[in-house]
């Protein structure tokens, strides 16, 4: 099956419009990190966010978090479109992305590829984290925890 470029963009645009209902939200209440799964995907069978604001970030930054993301169906580009979108997204906004609980060693070489910063041995589970290299956060990143 080929997927849909427009279904893709409409997918990719309701989970950037739902993080940042997340980022005010969080922005604007004493609890200052709200998550939420992301509804109404079509190629996406999961995706849980989180918006953490700069007030609860170590790097006084806003995180943009995927908790969980899986596809209907793999192999189709899905995820490293999506990526792409949320570094571009993060990058507009001057956020910190960080993607959770990365297990398999095959993704998270792939996201050492795309210039995610892990903690650890490359043989842990742990979480992988992202600013553009010009970012003056980036040196800091692997101070970051697991």
């Amino acid at each position: 099956m080929i997927i849909n470029q427009k279904i893709l963009e409409a997918d990719i645009t309701n989970i950037t419009n739902t993080f940042e209902r997340l980022m005010d939200e969080s922005n604007k209440s004493i609890i200052p990190v709200k998550s939420r799964h992301v509804d109404g995907l079509a190629l996406f069978e999961n995706m849980y966010i989180r918006a953490r604001s700069k007030h609860a970030s170590l790097l006084g930054k806003p995180v943009l978090v995927v908790s969980s993301v899986s596809v209907f169906i793999t192999n189709q580009g899905c995820f490293s479109t999506l990526l792409s979108h949320l570094k571009a997204h993060c990058k507009n906004k001057s956020y910190l992305l960080k993607i959770e609980s990365v297990i398999s060693q095959e993704l998270r070489r792939y996201l050492a590829r795309q210039m995610f910063v892990f903690i650890g041995e490359e043989w842990e589970c742990g979480s992988g984290y992202w600013v553009p290299e010009d970012d003056p956060v980036y040196p800091s990143l692997n101070t970051l925890p697991y």
